[in-house]
């Protein structure tokens, strides 16, 4: 098996850290979305609903994922 150096996977993972790791990416990016949370409780919740609602269809996150994620907390269910 090759090392990880050999394979180039270490490099091309240092360059999708690169591309995607800056606040200008997260503006367009549906991570946004748990990031408004302050609680790691509520953060986990949202990122896992974003990721379900998003995955394939990134479009969602503008108006489904934040009306679902603000219904819940109406519930009472996200604080």
């Amino acid at each position: 098996m090759k090392s990880l150096k050999a394979s180039g996977l270490k490099e091309r993972l240092d360059q999708v850290l690169l591309d995607f790791n800056h606040k200008d990416y997260l503006k367009t990016d549906p991570i946004q979305i748990p990031h408004r949370y302050s609680d790691i409780r509520d953060r986990e919740f949202a990122a896992l609903f974003t990721s379900l609602f998003c995955f394939g269809k990134r479009c969602l996150y503008k108006s489904a994922v934040p009306e679902f994620l603000k219904t819940l907390s109406v519930l009472e269910i996200l604080l």
